[in-house]
């Protein structure tokens, strides 16, 4: 067994967290994708394609948290992936501000206030893992934390 630093271990439970998440979010997308598409306003203007497009977003984000365990369950988390975790958060919490404040989906109240609390979520869990990241960059070999010299 390895010598993990108190970050990487703070990554691998933030990555298990993110999965936790996705797991719900994307199971809750398929599994109650017709009254969550009418909740949210998408019933109407797109028929049966706001259901099927939740039912595609939901499998993606079970595809993403299979990714998310995948990478907390190695000995040694691939960093690489954990940084495309953060920048795929960072794009989920972007096009959902696009959705949002734009008026290209025609939001009902509900609908917009769902979008905006799992963007808030997502954008928490994102921070984790950069914090955990910039943590692990900054602590050597020998496990102890480098100092950075203030200019």
């Amino acid at each position: 067994m390895s010598h993990q630093t108190k970050y990487e271990k703070l990554l691998k439970i933030a990555l298990r967290s993110n999965g936790v998440f996705s797991v719900v979010s994307g199971l809750a997308f398929i599994l109650f994708s017709d009254s969550l598409s009418e909740f949210m306003g998408l019933k109407t203007p797109f028929g049966d394609a706001g259901a099927t497009a939740l039912i595609i977003i939901g499998g993606s984000v079970l595809l993403f948290a299979v990714g998310l365990f995948i990478n907390a369950a190695r000995e040694k988390v691939n960093l690489t992936e954990a940084r495309v975790t953060v920048l795929l958060d960072a794009g989920w919490v972007i096009g959902s501000a696009i959705i949002l404040f734009s008026d290209l989906v025609p939001l009902t109240t509900g609908g917009w206030w769902l979008i905006a609390l799992i963007a808030d979520v997502v954008v928490i869990l994102a921070v984790w893992q950069f914090y955990a990241l910039r943590k692990i960059s900054s602590v050597d070999t020998t496990g102890m934390e480098l100092r950075r010299e203030a200019t």
